[in-house]
């Protein structure tokens, strides 16, 4: 249950987080503003690709490497809602779910949705936010799928985009995690109304001599 807990915001390893492709219809030739911004949006799709492959191939330094010096991380980990910061501290928490020698998480499947293009501000800053549909296999064997919801700011630093900050949530009423523990929640209670009907039953049966 607590790698369940601590892999329920996991998806710090969805990030990178820039636009979707534009398809379908032929576009006029873009100015040289729009090819400039056109270019950030690719640069963004590769920081998004390049974190999904440093997660799957479970690459730490791939990970941090793509991080901002100050990164702040919305995370929840074990039974508490924490902010992780800087890399270092990504670094602690990835080695204690997924990288370390006692991981949580063996496996992790993840398909990130962007809701439409990084919001640029400037040529630094950007705001990219959508959504995952991702399944977790622990290291005992149990696994479950999890839905979230993420935003996440991006910034350029020497020519290089980074992540800055992330936060994800999921359905507080709707997740695999809530699900069982009311299923365990459920199970004790059956076994407390059991123990105490027979405790009734003797009791009654005392006292009736």
């Amino acid at each position: 249950m607590l790698f369940k807990k601590l892999v329920l915001s996991f998806s710090i390893l969805m990030l990178g987080l820039g636009g979707v492709a534009i398809q379908g219809q032929e576009a006029a030739p873009p100015s040289d503003g729009d090819a400039k911004v056109e270019a950030i949006h690719n640069q963004l799709r590769e920081l998004k690709d390049s974190m999904l492959s440093a997660i799957s191939k479970k690459d730490k330094a791939a990970v941090l490497s793509l991080l901002a010096e100050d990164v702040v991380v919305t995370v929840q980990d074990g039974t508490k809602l924490v902010c992780v910061r800087k890399p270092e501290g990504v670094a602690d928490y990835l080695d204690r779910l997924l990288t370390g020698p006692k991981p949580g998480v063996s496996e992790i499947q993840i398909d990130l949705k962007v809701d439409e293009k990084t919001i640029l501000y400037g040529d630094t800053l950007g705001v990219a936010f959508g959504s995952s549909d991702d399944r977790y296999v622990l290291n005992g064997g149990a696994s479950f799928d999890l839905k979230t919801r993420w935003t996440a700011t991006v910034v350029s630093k020497d020519g290089k985009w980074l992540l800055a900050s992330l936060h994800v949530s999921s359905n507080l009423f709707d997740n695999p995690i809530v699900v069982s523990q009311q299923s365990t929640l459920k199970f004790a209670l059956a076994i407390a109304a059991g123990i105490g009907l027979v405790l009734g039953l003797v009791l009654g049966k005392l006292m009736k001599k």
